[in-house]
């Protein structure tokens, strides 16, 4: 085995790695800094919920910035480091949660300024950057939805808040033109497209079971839906397409390549949409995932 098979590959360009990285770095410690000034159990309870937001998103971040999981599986294994006199016989309170979580905190925000210092030894796929390179970035995203309306006001809205523009087919003006002429104008443009797959329509194959009875329904996504999910993945290439999921629903077989993220209602999928768009390049704004 060669010494490069034990480096660490980044999967985006490295200029970009360090100025997401020393972001995350500063960003954790504005949060130490000030749940220190916190005064009330109030703010320190909001204090704690940034750091669990912030860790999830860094780890988050780091999964999708190399090529396999031992970074981000060491940066979640950090611990406070002044534990050590510490003897816990009980259940802790509160307060001592509270104290771990920031020193916990402390040590992670630690470990990435160390981690930043190694990125000129990181491998990364030049091919693969020169190729995502090759699009134009701008501020359009496209949604392409079904019935769910709730999912796609939600979607929409975080993209939004992310500092983006979403681009709803039905909201744009028609001009006398046809639904596919329309499609063409506004797909143009975007340089990332969020598919949301929701469980619109049943279905189920002719050919019956082993059994010889007839095969069950299957909740699936709408067929314009998947459609046009192929389209974005041969337009802008599978990297610049995200697919949010709600519920249990039958999964084409030809898009298994896809990265499908759940849409759950404690929010993960925001993390996960952000963070393919920053790892494809995207200016977004961070702050919007440390928001409740």
């Amino acid at each position: 085995m060669s010494h490069d098979q034990h480096k660490a590959r980044l999967s985006i360009p490295k200029h970009q790695f360090s100025r997401e990285l020393e972001y995350w770095a500063r960003l954790g410690q504005e949060i130490l800094d000030s749940k220190k000034q916190a005064r009330t159990a109030d703010a320190l309870v909001d204090a704690d919920d940034r750091i669990d937001r912030w860790v999830n998103t860094v780890h988050e971040f780091l999964l999708h910035s190399f090529r396999d999981e031992r970074k981000a599986a060491e940066f979640k294994k950090i611990r406070a480091k002044n534990t050590s006199g510490f003897i816990q016989t009980g259940p802790r309170r509160s307060g001592q949660k509270s104290e771990l979580k920031s020193e916990t905190l402390s040590s992670k925000v630690s470990h990435l300024w160390a981690l930043s210092a190694q990125v000129q030894y990181f491998l990364v796929d030049e091919s693969e950057n020169s190729s995502a390179d090759s699009l134009e970035f701008n501020s359009e995203v496209f949604v392409v939805h079904g019935h769910d309306g709730e999912m796609k006001e939600a979607v929409a809205r975080f993209i939004a808040k992310l500092g983006l523009t979403p681009i709803i087919l039905h909201e744009q003006p028609d001009l006398s033109q046809t639904i596919i002429e329309k499609f063409e104008k506004h797909s143009k443009t975007p340089g990332y497209a969020v598919v949301l797959f929701s469980p619109d329509d049943e279905g189920r194959a002719r050919k019956p079971n082993q059994e010889g009875e007839p095969q069950k329904l299957s909740s699936r996504p709408r067929q314009n839906v998947v459609l046009e999910l192929g389209f974005f993945i041969g337009r802008l290439g599978r990297a610049r397409v995200c697919v949010v999921r709600r519920g249990s629903l039958e999964q084409p077989s030809d898009f298994s390549g896809v990265v499908y993220t759940p849409f759950d209602d404690e929010g993960g999928w925001k993390q996960k949409l952000a963070i393919n768009m920053k790892a494809v390049g995207y200016n977004v704004n961070s702050d919007a995932l440390l928001e409740p």
